[in-house]
């Protein structure tokens, strides 16, 4: 065989191999998404979004007896909580930032939420460890307890979302029942 023949066998070969690898890591379990009705897919939310909604969806599963059924992922909800993790976000890079507006007064531009509804705000982690970090609950004010919403029966639907980069602001907005535009 010449050498431009072996090149080309070892190019190809590199082209399988890279084809065959996957980006997943090791230890990468896949998980199921349950949407809300009238969302379609997920491309609503960016990986590190995304990554925290599956984290969810596994502390979930794991919680008390397993009979807590998945967060359903909402648009409208995460639209909402992209919007307070921007308006926390320029709060604290801006000096004259208007007033954040109410929860209720964000949700109602998305959906219409039914029930019960709540939110948590996570400062300064990477999506990929927020939901571990508020598991832990090691920034919590001494004597107080940190609702932790994804694991409350009460709450069916969730919605993520996240701003800022050196220092990254994520919401997390849950309701009981929520109906998308």
């Amino acid at each position: 065989m010449n050498y431009r023949s072996c090149c080309t066998f070892v190019l190809l070969g590199m082209f399988l191999a890279a084809g065959c690898s996957s980006m997943n890591g090791p230890g990468y379990e896949h998980v199921y998404v349950p949407l809300n009705t009238g969302v379609k897919d997920t491309s609503f939310l960016s990986s590190g979004e995304m990554e925290i909604v599956e984290d969810m969806v596994k502390a979930r599963s794991k919680a008390g007896d397993g009979s807590l059924k998945p967060l359903r992922l909402s648009k409208g909800l995460s639209f909402a909580a992209r919007q307070k993790a921007v308006e926390v976000a320029d709060k604290g890079q801006k000096e004259n930032t208007p007033k954040p507006q109410p929860f209720m007064s964000r949700v109602q531009r998305f959906g219409k939420v039914k029930g019960s509804f709540a939110e948590l705000v996570s400062h300064g982690y990477p999506q990929r460890i927020v939901v571990e970090q508020l598991m832990k609950q090691e920034n919590t004010p001494e004597g107080e307890k940190l609702e932790l919403y994804f694991l409350n029966p009460e709450y069916t639907v969730a919605g993520v979302g996240c701003a800022g980069d050196l220092y990254p602001i994520c919401a997390i907005a849950f309701a009981t029942d929520f109906k998308e535009p």
